[in-house]
C-alpha cells in the first residue's frame, strides 16, 4: 500500500452525494466509480489496474450479475 487515503477515497467515491442526492444513482455507476478510483488514484505501489478489475468483478458478482469477457478484454496497457 502506498497511500491509504487514496484507497479509502476510491472506495468511498460510490457513496458521494451532492445536495442530498447520490452522484452514482445505480449499482453499475457505483461499481464503475469505485473501479475508476482504484485504477486512477494509484493508492497501491503496484497492481492498481489488477486490483481495480478484480474489485469490479467481485462487486458485479456480489450484486447478482455476471460479465462475459475474455482474458484479452481484461488486459489493459
Amino acid at each position: 500500500m502506498r497511500d491509504r487515503g487514496l484507497i479509502e477515497s476510491a472506495m468511498n467515491r460510490a457513496s458521494a452525494t451532492f445536495d442530498g442526492q447520490d452522484l452514482c444513482s445505480t449499482v453499475e455507476n457505483k461499481i464503475a466509480a469505485t473501479t475508476y478510483g482504484l485504477v486512477n488514484n494509484h493508492g497501491f505501489i503496484d497492481g492498481n489496474k489488477r486490483i481495480g478489475v478484480a474489485t469490479m468483478l467481485l462487486f458485479v458478482r456480489l450484486n447478482g450479475s455476471q460479465l462475459q469477457y475474455s482474458q484479452d478484454e481484461l488486459v489493459m496497457s
